[in-house]
């Protein structure tokens, strides 16, 4: 198995010439560098700034805008297997086993006697060694699980169902009765280990470092869903060759979208969807891509009423 070639079973190049393809994805892991190395930056700078409300904004509206950069360029960067291969063995084999033994230790706590436990503490002493690897871990996790995703589809347009699925799910999961709900509305137990699964598994924003005195400042985080849909869509648009210009106007109109909704979020003081945007933004920016058949159209308005019959009912399951 040659690790170097595309992740297509195609190659877009028979030559021993890179494709446009492949130079566009060696660029892409060039900005991932470097915007980490900026993300990483940004966490020890911001352990560094005096304690306010103004500085909590500033380097949480500032750094939402580069961790989507960072998930989209590292998407965009796995054009081959070994490229893969390699953001899999560094985030999932790390990430993974540290998140998953937060949750599952919080929903029984008799695992601590376990005797992996000496391991897991080793794997989170390496997760936390440096602010912000974590969420840098957790972000390439994501990316990593949406290329694998994207390799499934098929098609453009195949695009469009999945990005409103994913938003009514993550209204589901927000107000119907998912994880967020029941971290808000569940009996004491049960939300703790929502609450533990949601911190596991959410990238955790620069912030100052608490005061002596008085209350801890307000982390933002961003969810590991999130990312991983992001990073969904941007390598679907690499791989069915959408047009540099048509994805570079999608992120900048992506970022300037989260970054309000993130001040949205700050206003309410409570979680909202994000998915939801994600998936208005992605539709919006490439409606011209979704061309359907007169039978597809009827099959996607019968999927549609499908789903919001499935999430009524689960919606109302779980407010009982």
């Amino acid at each position: 198995m040659d690790f170097n070639e595309p992740l297509d079973s195609t190659p877009a190049n028979q030559g021993n010439a890179p494709s446009g393809q492949e130079l566009a994805a060696r660029r892409q892991g060039y900005i991932a560098i470097a915007v980490a190395v900026l993300l990483l930056a940004l966490y020890q700078i911001s352990q560094r700034l005096p304690s306010n409300q103004w500085t909590i904004l500033l380097t949480t509206f500032l750094s939402l805008p580069i961790t989507i950069v960072f998930a989209v360029a590292v998407a965009r960067s796995m054009s081959n297997k070994r490229t893969l291969l390699a953001c899999g063995l560094v985030s999932l084999f790390l990430f993974l086993p540290v998140s998953l033994g937060r949750v599952l230790i919080a929903a029984n706590p008799s695992l601590l006697k376990s005797p992996l436990i000496p391991l897991l503490r080793i794997l989170v002493l390496l997760f936390g060694a440096m602010p912000g690897l974590g969420p840098l871990l957790l972000i390439i996790a994501a990316a990593v699980l949406g290329v694998l995703v994207a390799l499934m589809v098929k098609e453009m347009k195949i695009l469009l169902p999945m990005a409103a699925v994913l938003a009514l799910m993550d209204l589901w999961v927000v107000f119907g009765g998912g994880l967020v709900h029941t971290a808000v509305h569940a009996p004491p137990q049960k939300a703790a280990v929502a609450k533990t699964a949601m911190h596991a598994f959410s990238a955790t924003l620069p912030t100052v470092k608490p005061a002596a005195r008085g209350a801890e400042p307000l982390a933002y985080s961003v969810g590991f869903a999130d990312y991983l849909f992001i990073s969904l869509f941007f390598a679907c648009f690499s791989r069915f060759n959408v047009a540099e210009k048509r994805i570079l106007a999608t992120q900048v109109v992506l970022v300037s979208v989260l970054t309000v909704y993130m001040g949205l979020v700050y206003a309410l003081g409570s979680d909202l969807p994000a998915l939801v945007p994600i998936a208005v933004v992605i539709v919006a920016m490439n409606l011209r891509a979704f061309r359907y058949t007169r039978s597809e159209l009827f099959a996607l308005a019968y999927a549609a009423v499908f789903v919001i019959l499935l999430l009524g009912g689960m919606w109302w399951l779980g407010r009982r």
